[in-house]
């Protein structure tokens, strides 16, 4: 059997925490881990909230698992994503290999758009009368001014790259190609970095929802999101904002009453850049008309030229309660009615 790696602090917390809302779905779960299901020890499971296949489960004194688990950091840590939760380890390493790994560089493409000062993108050039392909980076000096820079290392083997380096004087024609970035990649990282916050509020009363069943079919290419990822960029670019005052994670828009719903906000940083922003993503709310609300909401999210929004973050998640996230839906509706 392939080792566990997870602390037992790590592997308590998280029994305690999501097992009450799994133990609501015993169709999903026993199956999975029991071959008879008749006659069931006292138990405490917990199974990957991505693949849902994986698992980890105690009866007293014994310990067993299907696969390796470890913390998933989401954000991604090289955006300074600090939240952590348990999956297995085959989802944490497909997402990392497959999707996830351009997430930093997208962010920086953004900064670079925008001018953020210090950020650049890298490329390869064609440079006239010199031989092959180089690298280069194009970066946004603090006065906001677009630099070129040759990053490679073939000078010592071109003279006349050496001497184009040393004194590009005259008239010279440079071709650039940037590196095309995959925003379906990137809008993945996003959906996934949502659906997380998702689970550590309401565990598997989201994960067996709906809204999160089609969340896993556009993880894994078999569908498409309603809606563009993302929406919008908040950051303070964008017009008379202060992101500080922004409430992360999972949020709900209470005004105007026709766009009420629910959006995870991401808060992203590149601290080399000294550069912070907030990704709303909307999660299809837990109806039967979710797909079509969400649908109309961001029509008019991209429609209007002015929104006045007003966000209020919930804050009483209910793991524990049966069919918390409908619950969660149904009482902020009466609240902010």
């Amino acid at each position: 059997m392939v080792k566990l790696e997870v602390s037992d602090e790590v592997l308590k917390s998280h029994l305690f925490s999501f097992f009450p809302s799994l133990k609501q779905y015993p169709e999903k779960y026993l199956s999975l881990i029991f071959n008879d299901t008749s006659n069931l020890p006292e138990h405490l499971a917990y199974v990957c909230p991505i693949c849902l296949q994986n698992f980890i489960y105690y009866i007293p004194t014994q310990l067993r698992w299907s696969e390796a688990f470890s913390l998933d950091h989401f954000p991604p840590e090289d955006v300074s994503g600090k939240l952590t939760v348990l999956v297995c380890k085959p989802c944490n390493n497909n997402a990392g290999s497959t999707y996830e790994s351009n997430f930093s560089e997208l962010v920086e493409k953004e900064c670079f758009n925008k001018k953020i000062p210090n950020s650049k993108l890298n490329t390869t050039v064609t440079i006239s009368d010199i031989r092959g392909w180089h690298k280069g980076k194009f970066s946004i000096n603090e006065s906001g001014q677009y630099r070129f820079d040759l990053t490679t290392n073939q000078a010592k083997n071109l003279p006349e790259l050496a001497e184009w380096e040393t004194s590009p004087i005259g008239e010279w024609e440079i071709n650039a190609t940037i590196k095309h970035t995959d925003e379906t990649k990137f809008a993945k990282s996003l959906l996934k970095t949502a659906y997380l916050y998702c689970f550590k509020h309401w565990g598997y009363n989201f994960v067996f929802s709906k809204s999160a069943y089609l969340i896993r079919q556009v993880l894994k290419g078999e569908a498409n999101y309603p809606i563009s990822i993302p929406t919008v960029w908040l950051d303070s670019k964008s017009g008379d904002i202060e992101i500080e005052k922004i409430s992360t994670g999972v949020t709900f828009i209470s005004e105007p009453k026709e766009l009420q719903s629910i959006f995870v906000n991401i808060p992203v940083e590149l601290i080399h850049l000294k550069y912070k922003c907030i990704i709303p993503i909307q999660i299809p709310n837990p109806t039967e008309e979710s797909i079509e609300e969400m649908q109309r909401i961001n029509h008019l999210f991209l429609n209007e030229k002015t929104v006045t929004i007003k966000m209020a973050p919930i804050n009483y998640p209910h793991p524990r309660m049966e069919n918390s996230f409908l619950y969660t839906w149904n009482s902020l509706l009466q609240q902010f009615s």
